[in-house]
């Protein structure tokens, strides 16, 4: 049990917190690294984990890390999701090679 005002300061505070935690996002989508996003496009063209790291001159491990964190980041549990998502954001990064 709490006083009206308790509970509406308790409220507005609530309400306060929410709004910064949604401003945190851009537009309520994941910030990804701009490698991230070099990545990703690669992905969406069908590249390999090899290739990619070929195309960004990294080593393959280092792509496979990248690629990880991506489907972290985005909440995808595949490569196929991460190429959709970039495909249906228009996330063609530039990188890779037509």
């Amino acid at each position: 049990v709490a006083s009206p005002i308790l509970s509406e300061k308790f409220l507005d505070e609530f309400t306060k917190l929410r709004n910064e935690e949604k401003s945190d996002k851009t537009e309520g989508q994941p910030v990804i690294s701009e490698r991230e996003g070099e990545v990703l496009g690669l992905i969406a063209r069908g590249h390999t984990n090899k290739e990619i790291a070929q195309e960004l001159f990294i080593a393959e491990n280092t792509a496979k890390v990248h690629v990880g964190n991506i489907l972290v980041k985005l909440e995808l549990r595949n490569r196929q999701q991460a190429a959709a998502y970039a495909a249906e954001h228009k996330l063609m990064f530039e990188g890779g090679g037509e």
